[in-house]
């Protein structure tokens, strides 16, 4: 392998004078004998796994949600499984791709399927996708949820890995996202990354674009991709919303109920703050933005509670949002027209330059757009 990237590095370096006077033969020889390697290997590698996949007993589900439905309960990731307990079965799914076998499937006593698995390994190997000479995906469950997946292509080797840790005497439950990039022919650091955060919403919110360059890819294969979202309607309206976008009736109205906030009553007070929470996103989008220094104690006490109620954020997690460029993007597929158009005027503000993006374009034309930007700013050339 090495010699096959010389070999490219020296085709590559020489100029056209020079390349003239190279031995091109001696060249071709090195790279046509360094890929003849490269294609046994990819072979040993099929026949492997062939091999050790086509000697279990076979599974065929309607989805691929039947084998692993991960989903998310308020913060927390939980994994869901319709598989029988076995100890090793070989799955077929329409539409499925490359090699995809359980090792492990338990659930507590007295618990049938479908439900959540003491213990769980799913493993999928997929060969020929670009830049991947064998890529293999393993979601596993035991007391902690893991999500992994590896690869290799020429000269490189990856890992990119999620971790939820339950909650313990000794620390609070927790998400470590871990990146590894490791060059085969120099064995020199291409990356090295490792990310903690209280759950995968707050790693996404926090990390938006080291999770859309590294996790978004592997969930979005498994149709998972929803359970990264960085963006809503309610998180968008909170960062991109402003109080001219509420009508002046409603805007009047929160005005008089934030004052009532302070009322000398507490049940003028909670009924104040029953108001303000039945109108719902027009309050927040003005709640979030009350400058701390205008309001008694008492206002900010209220304010507080009402926007911990539902998904809310802070004044400087706003203004983060408002120029993360991956959370913009995301912004940008929601389906509100105006939160698209501010949300591309937004990212036009951040990036310095002009976006090409049509917030009333056919879906097809909008999402083409936007992969185009989102590929511009992060996708890494190892990625596939």
């Amino acid at each position: 392998m090495q010699r096959l990237l010389l070999s490219l590095a020296i085709v590559s370096a020489v100029g056209p004078a020079s390349a003239q006077n190279a031995d091109a033969d001696q060249v071709q020889k090195h790279i046509d004998e360094d890929a003849k390697i490269v294609r046994e290997r990819f072979d040993e590698d099929i026949k492997f796994v062939r091999e050790r996949t086509d000697a279990l007993p076979l599974i065929e589900l309607e989805r691929f949600a039947d084998a692993v439905d991960l989903y998310l309960d308020g913060n927390e990731l939980h994994i869901r499984s319709s598989l029988p307990t076995t100890t090793g079965a070989r799955l077929k799914w329409p539409g499925k791709k490359g090699f995809a076998r359980v090792t492990s499937v338990q659930y507590v006593k007295g618990e049938a399927p479908p439900a959540e698995p003491a213990t769980f390994l799913f493993i999928q190997n997929e060969f020929g996708r670009p830049g991947m000479i064998n890529c293999q995906t393993s979601v596993r469950a035991t007391m902690n949820i893991e999500v992994v997946r590896e690869w290799e292509n020429l000269g490189q080797k990856w890992q990119i890995g999620l971790i939820q840790y339950p909650e313990t005497t000794d620390e609070p439950a927790h998400v470590v996202m871990s990146v590894s990039g490791l060059s085969t022919t120099n064995e020199d650091v291409l990356e090295t990354l490792r990310l903690v955060a209280p759950s995968i919403p707050d790693l996404r919110r926090q990390h938006a674009t080291e999770v859309t360059r590294y996790l978004l890819p592997i969930f979005r294969d498994f149709g998972l991709e929803y359970l990264l979202a960085g963006a809503s309607n309610d998180v968008a309206w909170l960062a991109l919303g402003r109080p001219e976008d509420i009508d002046p009736k409603t805007l009047q109205q929160i005005e008089t109920l934030v004052k009532q906030l302070d009322a000398d009553g507490p049940l003028d007070r909670a009924r104040a703050a029953d108001a303000l929470q039945k109108l719902g996103q027009p309050a927040v989008i003005v709640l979030a933005r009350q400058p701390g220094d205008a309001l008694s104690p008492e206002q900010r006490s209220q304010i507080d509670a009402i926007l911990a109620s539902g998904r809310s954020l802070g004044e400087a997690e706003i203004e983060s949002l408002a120029s993360n460029p991956q959370f913009l993007l995301d912004c940008m597929t929601l389906d509100e027209p105006i939160l698209r158009q501010r949300a591309a005027d937004r990212l036009a503000i951040v990036l310095m330059m002009k976006i090409d993006f049509d917030p009333v374009a056919a879906p097809e034309a909008r999402a083409a757009s936007i992969e185009k930007l989102r590929s511009s700013l992060s996708a890494p050339a190892t990625q596939p």
